[in-house]
């Protein structure tokens, strides 16, 4: 294998140096002391990225074995038709609402199957992929969070995946029947999720809530930490890397009950972002959508 590649990325992502920060006011961050990332260094990663999934790429060996690791092993989703969004999207909220659901439009696709991590990053897994990455105690089991969009990218291309774009991870969380959370539609509590309404108000080890989980077994889609995902249009071998290809989904322990709505999605976040309640996963064979 080339591992040329992945240790570029490593190079550019991990480059560090003081940065001011905006944020979206309904994600969590860190104190502003903490370490950010330089912007030529994070342009520079979302170029090396482009390049790794058009030219050098990770070999199959390597990918097999990620869908398979005993600590976050992938699960089949099965391919169909989803209608994603939320038929009131148009409904009027004050101006500025975090509640809005302007984002939300009701489309139609085609999905073809593909594999999805059970459960978000954790730090154990993360510190394999970065050896500067400092595991806190007893937090383990526990996702991986103040990673920023790039660093979530250059990870998930490292194993020969991909964040999952918004619509794949919503296919995920909803299934072809729609459903408004990933176990159905009972609206949550502290048994079925954990989001703000819930003791510890901090990320727990993943699948503590174990009926925060979808038919097909991927757990934590709608509590524990929000996503990172991608729009369905973005190729990062063929767009350059922009505001709107940063996307989130999913509730978190910060977050009211109706982040968790599978539908919930927050756009236009920006590559040096890092929040301490946002974590990712791996997704593989997230080809093209029809719609």
């Amino acid at each position: 294998m080339d591992v040329g590649c992945p240790a570029r990325l490593r190079t550019f992502i991990l480059s560090t140096a003081p940065m001011s920060q905006t944020h979206d006011p309904r994600e969590r961050r860190r104190p502003t002391t903490a370490v950010n990332r330089l912007a030529v260094g994070v342009v520079a990663a979302l170029v090396v990225i482009g390049a790794c999934s058009t030219s050098e790429g990770v070999d199959e060996a390597v990918r097999q074995a990620a869908m398979l690791d005993p600590l976050n092993p992938a699960v089949w989703i099965p391919g169909g038709d989803v209608h994603t969004g939320s038929d009131d999207w148009d409904a009027e909220y004050p101006a500025g609402s975090p509640y809005s659901k302007v984002d939300e439009d009701p489309q139609r696709w085609t999905v073809e199957g593909f594999w999805l991590q059970t459960h978000e990053v954790t730090h154990a897994e993360y510190a394999r992929f970065d050896s500067t990455h400092v595991v806190p105690e007893g937090e383990a089991l526990r996702p991986v969070v103040d990673v920023t969009w790039p660093e979530a990218m250059a990870y998930a291309r490292s194993l020969g995946g991909s964040l999952p774009s918004e619509v794949h991870w919503e296919y995920a969380a909803r299934g072809a029947e729609r459903r408004l959370y990933p176990w159905g539609d009972d609206e949550p509590d502290c048994r079925r999720a954990h989001y703000r309404e819930c003791e510890p108000r901090t990320a727990r080890d993943v699948g503590s809530r174990p009926a925060d989980v979808t038919p097909e077994g991927v757990v934590d889609l709608a509590g524990n930490v929000r996503e990172w995902v991608i729009p369905p249009w973005f190729d990062p071998a063929r767009h350059p890397a922009n505001p709107d290809a940063m996307r989130l989904k999913g509730g978190s322990f910060a977050h009211p009950a109706f982040f968790l709505r599978a539908a919930s999605v927050t756009n236009r976040l920006a590559a040096f972002q890092r929040f301490d309640n946002v974590g990712f996963r791996v997704a593989w064979g997230t080809g093209p959508l029809t719609r």
